[in-house]
């Protein structure tokens, strides 16, 4: 069934033709731990509709500097990336460090993938919010990626773009997602390849003031849905040549959880969910349990804070 509510153009290379059968029945994927991250910010932002149309200007990220914005002071609303909570950008953490979550995993900074040749530039999972943030906007954003595009010495451009959707199936029978909101795309210039060694993250800490922001699911559980892309033409997204969002999960005490079934774009990769075939349960045999896409969404609260600024482009 096709689950693809957007414009997808895919342009398979040899990252996608060596996705193979499962390798184990339960998760459908080797796993393996990338120890370090690297923050990067996006150059610009804008604003997508489910049916993957710009429906905003692009918003241009001003200075790294701290910067007087209008953005309130946020907490986690569902985190499946575990960052920092004290200090931006917000690294990743686990358990034990910074004051985070149970259970303590030993992990550090690092996060699972699935090897360099792995081929996932469009998924999906369930999310259930932690209490009271139901249906409310998130204006600040975590997430992380390994970007493989050709193997070492390789760049290209990149853009990673974000929905939520009311209603999730874990059920594997389609379609992977329904009731789609609109969300947020990043645009974050040339981006060179990880070589192996670490994983790309970011942390959106300044939307305040464009109006852009993911939807919460308005009865606290529902999906998010993440495409890496290449190209992006305000109508048509071109997946990436070779790219995976990492993994991580939602600690026992976070007040967020998530199920074990994602929906992976990647037998084959053509922009469409496949029931039976993309489908993956990723549960029970990690820590944290229950893998998903690594990626937090934060809820508005309190005064306003100092973050760095937005400025819409002049004509």
């Amino acid at each position: 069934m096709r689950n693809a509510y957007f414009t997808v153009s895919t342009v398979l290379a040899a990252c996608s033709l060596t996705v193979l059968p499962a390798w184990s029945q339960e998760s459908g994927h080797q796993r393996d731990m990338l120890e370090q991250g690297k923050c990067i910010q996006p150059l610009r932002v804008a604003r997508i509709a489910p049916d993957g149309r710009q429906t905003s200007p692009w918003y241009s990220v001003g200075d790294s500097g701290v910067l007087t914005s209008g953005c309130p002071p946020t907490k986690l609303a569902f985190d499946c990336f575990e960052p920092d909570r004290r200090v931006m950008p917000g690294e990743p953490t686990d358990g034990a460090f910074n004051g985070g979550y149970d259970p303590y995993c030993g992990n550090g900074v690092g996060r699972y993938w699935s090897g360099s040749w792995y081929y996932n530039c469009y998924a999906a999972n369930d999310m259930t919010c932690v209490e009271g943030t139901a249906g409310l906007p998130s204006e600040r954003h975590q997430f992380a990626w390994f970007w493989q595009v050709e193997g070492p010495g390789t760049s290209e451009p990149c853009y990673v773009a974000l929905w939520t959707a009311e209603d999730f199936d874990e059920t594997c029978t389609g379609p992977a997602f329904s009731n789609l909101y609109s969300g947020i795309i990043w645009d974050f210039g040339v981006v060179p390849q990880c070589d192996g060694l670490y994983y790309w993250f970011d942390s959106m800490d300044f939307l305040c003031g464009t109006g852009l922001y993911n939807q919460l699911p308005m009865d606290g559980s529902g999906a998010y849905i993440i495409m890496l892309a290449n190209d992006y033409n305000g109508t048509t997204l071109t997946m990436a040549t070779c790219a995976q969002p990492m993994l991580w999960g939602c600690k026992d005490d976070s007040g967020s959880s998530q199920g074990p079934i994602q929906w992976n774009d990647d037998w084959p990769p053509d922009g469409e969910f496949r029931p039976g075939y993309e489908c993956w349960d990723q549960g029970g045999w990690y820590c944290p349990e229950s893998l998903g896409i690594m990626t937090c969404f934060y809820a508005d609260f309190g005064p306003p804070r100092k973050v760095p600024q937005l400025s819409a482009p002049k004509n």
